[in-house]
Order: structure tokens, then sequence, then C-alpha cells
């Protein structure tokens, strides 16, 4: 079977609403679930997720059966991680609209980051059974079944595959995803680097190369991965979601950044504040400025140091 993706993040979709009307006290204010909604989808773009689910429940105070405020809201609470909470707002979701594909593979996603294989693959297959061709839970389920299955029958296939056609684009990409889940990452870019080599337009390459720098917090250099797939593949929505992630990453990057040089200027000597300095610069590409931030780190008496410089200052 073909991996036509790696992995999936879950793009933003604002959705119809319908207008509530809310009494306050003697007089008549007008509220709606619309307003709340669209406030919350905002703050969830602009990565306020607190607020963003601070939103979603007063919409669900006016209607407790907004589909939309519950899916919002689950996906708000697995951007903060909080995937068992995340779950319950899917669930409620799939109550209220259980043709919603969306919330079948995003619960699936929360069951997988709970390590809950059999039943994030149970999701994805239910995701399936309502559009055979959505392209998340294919590559979801993929990876799920990756943890399940044995790895080593699996690799020594894919070898075989390969034996037969060295050419089949396809097959790196297949055995490259295999080597992603191991966390063999060198293994998996040079399978990835072939499968560009066979065919220099391959986004579904560049897109599972970008997951991988992601995955090696090279940040920066993922965005620059997604956005080669998306010159191949406009739209490809799956790029754009993981580099919406990865944009998030930099965001957080550059707040700690600027949180640690004032810690600098009120204590020169600080060797956790270059040691966190020098480690952000270094996710976002600025490996000269990091690894001189992290070698005074180090000279200052910081032991982790060393371990960021061995892997960002060769």
């Amino acid at each position: 079977m073909q991996v036509k993706l790696l992995i999936t993040l879950f793009l933003l979709k604002a959705f119809n609403c319908f207008s509530q009307v809310h009494k306050l006290n003697s007089t008549y204010t007008t509220i709606t679930t619309e307003q709340y909604e669209t406030r919350g989808l905002a703050l969830l773009k602009a990565y306020d997720y607190n607020g963003a689910i601070a939103e979603f429940d007063s919409a669900l105070a006016l209607d407790p059966k907004d589909r939309n405020a519950y899916y919002n809201r689950g996906l708000a609470k697995l951007y903060l991680y909080d995937y068992k909470a995340s779950i319950l707002d899917f669930d409620k979701a799939i109550v209220i609209d259980s043709t919603d594909k969306e919330s079948y593979n995003n619960r699936g996603w929360d069951k997988y980051n709970l390590q809950d294989y059999p039943g994030a693959i149970d999701d994805y297959n239910k995701a399936l059974s309502i559009d055979l061709d959505f392209e998340p839970a294919l590559a979801n389920k993929q990876m799920a079944q990756q943890q399940l299955d044995n790895y080593e029958a699996g690799n020594a296939s894919m070898n075989r595959n390969l034996e037969l056609d060295s050419n089949r684009k396809e097959a790196y990409v297949n055995r490259a995803f295999a080597r992603i889940i191991q966390k063999d990452y060198t293994g998996a870019m040079a399978d990835l680097n072939r499968a560009i080599e066979i065919d220099p337009r391959y986004y579904i390459a560049f897109t599972n190369r970008g997951w991988i720098k992601y995955c090696m917090e090279d940040y920066k250099g993922a965005i620059d991965e997604y956005n080669k797939a998306l010159k191949f593949k406009p739209g490809y929505d799956v790029a754009t979601g993981n580099k919406e992630m990865a944009e998030l990453k930099i965001k957080e990057c550059r707040v700690v950044i600027n949180e640690n040089i004032k810690k600098l200027r009120a204590d020169p000597h600080n060797a956790e504040a270059y040691y966190t300095l020098g480690t952000n610069e270094c996710h976002l590409g600025k490996y000269k400025a990091g690894c001189k931030d992290l070698n005074k780190a180090l000279l200052l008496g910081n032991a982790d140091a060393q371990a960021n410089i061995n892997k960002y200052c060769r």
C-alpha cells in the first residue's frame, strides 16, 4: 500500500453557526453562539488555546448541542496535549453528528498519543467508513498500525520490494515511514532523499522530510520542506497543517528567546538563561548565535549544554 502522507495535523475550519439569544438580568442583550465561536476560532488561530476554550464554553452554555463548539474546543484541548479532555469533546460532537469524519480522525489522534493504538485504529476506520479517501485518516491509521506490527518483518518486506525495483519512489517513502516511527531519522532521510532523486516533484517525500526536521526540532528547516511540498502540490492539507504547527513552535521559541534576553540583561552570568536562549536559537536555525550562547552556558557551569552543543554545533 502506498503511503500517501505521514501525519495529519488538524486544520481549523470555521463552521456555519446558529444564533442564540441570551438574556442578562432585566435587560436584553443579544449574544450569539456565532459571536463566541468567531472569537474562539480567532484565538485558536492566534495559539491562545485557553482563551479559545473559554469562548467555546460560552457558546455551549447557550447551546449545549452545538457540534461545532465541541469540535473546536476538542481541537484546543488537543493542542494543549490534554488528550483525555479532548476525547470527551469529540465524543459529544460525534453523538450530535455520527457522520463527523473529522472528529473520528482527531479522536483517533488523541488515542494514538495516549498509546491506545487499537482504539485509534478503530476511530480511523470509522472515519474511513464515512469517506474511503479521507487522507488524514489513511495516514494516521497506517502510523497506528505500524506501532502494532512487527517492524523487522515489515522492513524485510519493504527491502525485498526495493530489491525487485530500486526505482520505486513509493517503496522508499514506505520504508522511511517505518524508520521514522523507529526514530531512525538518518535512515528515513536517506530514503526520502532517494525518492526525491527519482521524482524531484514528489511532494509527499518533501512533507515527510519536513516531519523529520520537526521531530529533530529544526522548525525552520521543517517549514522550508513544507513550502517545497506546497510548491508542487498547492493546498496540500497535510503540509499546510504541519507547517502551521512548526510556525507555532517558532512563535513559542521567539517568546522564550525574548524572555531569556531580559533575564541576561538582569544577570549576565545566568547559565540557565544562556542554555535556554542558545537552544531556542538553534531551533530557529540560528546556529552561530545559538552555539555561542550554549558554549557560554557550558562555561558558566550548565552541564546540560554539552548535549545540545554536540547536537547542533558540529
